[in-house]
């Protein structure tokens, strides 16, 4: 609907969804480009009021109550210049995983001929896209916002997630596209089944990985395998073999975590490059350290306020701003060994699992004697 009351009631209704979460603002921005675009600011100028009213609300209460921060203060905290280069360097990663994510949200063996056919479809989808763009259609403006938004996200590990927002548009628009596509040459209302036939392609390309991860649940013969399938290492694999091998390195990891917690002070604060998983499974206090972008005296800072760092030999992927036991090449020389987990007890030439460490600044070469922690 274009009428002026649709305009005014559909930004109310998107400005307070931007509340509700922070991407929400892509939704009330690309509302405002299509209402600028169509109706040329014309008719119901009270629709960007409507729609930036509630956020501005919110950051005036946040900033009342001493919570000034926001994603674009945090991203930027190392000032503009340095991470816009340090983004526009970073394309190539996020595109690769753009691409590695898309196909798994459909198919978590990431097959090749999902790939493929995925791809494929992309034609139609974009051929769509594009013509709805040029309408000024929100949901296009919105698509259009958010994929510019994550080509230069900073943190494309969690990619996985935020492709799940655009996959109803991609199945929507794909549709749309062959529908167009095969009514070529053909009157109107002659292919109602075009939209049932792309669906059904997509349905044959996650076929394969729901039966995978039903017989992966079915697989699960001990009680604690019946555990393992809540967690995700589980799927994705060929084989049961690599299914349990990648499930016990995780809970591995998670274990690291709770035994280097247990022998912490209560009021510790530790700089780890998982904090949120180490604050659930450490229950100790945790921040991330700031990114490689970041200049050496703000990572000083920040490890002098959080002086406890976990060293980890795990990261996400892709490991855009956190590399293997980040930060000990920025600062090896400035922290203290004070218990290093062995990746295999039995192979003490491996590299570590972790390494739990205190920073001290310069000169802090002279390492407590570290003691290996209790576990397997």
């Amino acid at each position: 609907q274009t009428s002026p009351r649709a305009w005014r009631g559909a930004a109310l209704l998107l400005g307070l969804a931007a509340v509700t979460r922070s991407v929400g603002l892509l939704v009330a921005a690309a509302l405002l480009l299509a209402w600028a675009w169509r109706t040329r600011g014309r008719e119901a100028r009270l629709v960007p009021l409507l729609a930036l009213a509630p956020t501005v609300a919110w950051l005036l209460i946040k900033t009342s109550h001493g919570w000034p921060g926001s994603y674009a203060h945090t991203l930027f905290a190392d000032g503009v210049l340095r991470v816009t280069v340090a983004l526009v360097a970073q394309l190539p990663t996020n595109l690769h995983a753009l691409a590695y994510h898309f196909v798994r949200c459909f198919d978590s063996l990431n097959g090749a001929h999902s790939a493929l056919i995925l791809a494929t479809l992309l034609i139609p989808a974009g051929l769509s896209f594009v013509q709805r763009l040029r309408r000024g259609e929100v949901d296009a403006c919105y698509a259009a916002l958010y994929l510019l938004v994550l080509l230069v996200w900073p943190y494309p590990n969690h990619f996985a997630r935020f492709l799940l927002v655009l996959l109803p548009l991609f199945c929507a628009y794909a549709c749309l596209g062959v529908a167009r596509m095969l009514a070529r040459g053909v009157p109107a209302g002659r292919c109602p089944f075009a939209s049932a036939v792309t669906a059904g392609v997509l349905v044959l390309v996650m076929l394969p990985s729901l039966l995978q991860v039903l017989q992966s649940i079915a697989a699960a013969a001990s009680a604690q395998e019946r555990v393992h399938t809540r967690i995700s290492s589980w799927y994705g694999h060929d084989s049961l073999a690599d299914a349990r091998a990648s499930t016990a390195f995780s809970l591995r990891v998670l274990d690291v975590m709770a035994v280097v917690g247990e022998q912490l002070p209560r009021d510790a604060c530790v700089s780890s490059t998982m904090a949120e998983v180490f604050m659930l499974h450490g229950r100790r206090l945790s921040r991330p350290p700031p990114s490689q972008r970041a200049e050496l005296a703000s990572l000083q800072s920040a490890l002098v306020a959080c002086p406890y760092v976990l060293l980890l030999g795990a990261t996400a992927f892709p490991a855009a701003d956190f590399p293997r036991y980040y930060p000990l090449a920025r600062v090896k020389d400035e922290l203290a060994t004070l218990l290093t987990v062995p990746l295999d007890a039995t192979r003490p030439e491996q590299p570590p699992l972790a390494v739990l460490t205190r920073y001290h600044g310069r000169g802090a070469t002279a390492h407590v004697p570290y003691q290996s922690a209790p576990l397997d």
